[in-house]
């Protein structure tokens, strides 16, 4: 899903995530989703991050909550 929105690194991957694709992202999602939704979608993606052993720092601002 992160390659068609063109949210990837040079190498074609798209983990660790950066905060503005997350963002942008999110921003996509509005009026499509419900916010809950939302924040189920980012904890799967924290989840898959965790589960390959990437930190998880970009999930530590306390600005998520104001973004969603």
């Amino acid at each position: 899903m992160c390659r068609l929105a063109g949210y990837q690194y040079l190498h074609g991957g798209c983990f660790p995530p950066k905060a503005t694709w997350l963002i942008e992202w999110l921003y996509s999602l509005d009026g499509t989703v419900k916010v809950k939704i939302m924040k189920l979608y980012l904890a799967g993606i924290k989840s898959d991050q965790l589960d390959l052993g990437i930190k998880c720092a970009v999930f530590a601002d306390p600005g998520w909550e104001r973004t969603i």
